[in-house]
Order: structure tokens, then C-alpha cells, then sequence
């Protein structure tokens, strides 16, 4: 294992970050098809291809893979436009490509079936 695919985190064998990488995929793929409830973490694992003692081994818990998940998916969602505004312009027009940026990312599908 080379050092840019593992992290030390504290005693015991270095993380795989390719292995969380993929739990954190099934992760955003699962919670928002099936909810927190509907989601258990040996379908994770399977999803993932890993087994459960290492979802369990990067994510102590059930609801910290869940917050990073949604952590994860609302950073891929944030659209360009929310920080591509032209300060130049009218402040109006500044606020408005702000608001509908943000419109678009609340109402996209992904974000409710997200919430």
C-alpha cells in the first residue's frame, strides 16, 4: 500500500482511502434512494464491496457515515455559479445569479430526495 492511498489514524493498520472512497459511494447512492432507516450498513459493505467490519473500522457509526455522506453530496452539488458571480456588475444582478443558483440546487432532484 503506498502512502498516498492510506491514512494513519492513530494505532493500528494505516485506512485504505480507496475503501472509503467507495463506502462513502454506496453511502450517497443508498441513503437518498432508501432513507437512514432503509439503509443498513451490510448493504452499504455489499454495495461497496467491502466488508462491514471495514465500514465499520472508517466510520465508527452509522449516523457519522451518514453525515459524511450528505457532507460529501451537498459539496458535489454546490453549483459553479454560487461563486462565479461578476462583482463588477449591478449588485441586483449579483443577487439574482446567486438566488438562482441556490433555486436550482434546493429543487434539483438529487437534493430532495436527498433531505
Amino acid at each position: 500500500m503506498n502512502p498516498a492511498s492510506a491514512k494513519s489514524c492513530g494505532p493500528g493498520r494505516p485506512k485504505d482511502l480507496e475503501k472509503r472512497a467507495a463506502i462513502l459511494q454506496a453511502a450517497k447512492q443508498l441513503f437518498p434512494e432508501h432513507g437512514f432507516d432503509g439503509t443498513s450498513m451490510d448493504t452499504i459493505a455489499a454495495l461497496a464491496g467491502v466488508s462491514k467490519l471495514t465500514v465499520y473500522s472508517h466510520f465508527v457509526d452509522k449516523e457519522r457515515l451518514f453525515i459524511e455522506a450528505v457532507r460529501e453530496k451537498c459539496a458535489e452539488q454546490m453549483p459553479f455559479e454560487l461563486f462565479d458571480v461578476d462583482v463588477s456588475g449591478p449588485i441586483r444582478e449579483q443577487l439574482m445569479a446567486i438566488a438562482r443558483a441556490f433555486f436550482a440546487l434546493v429543487t434539483s432532484e438529487e437534493s430532495i430526495s436527498l433531505h
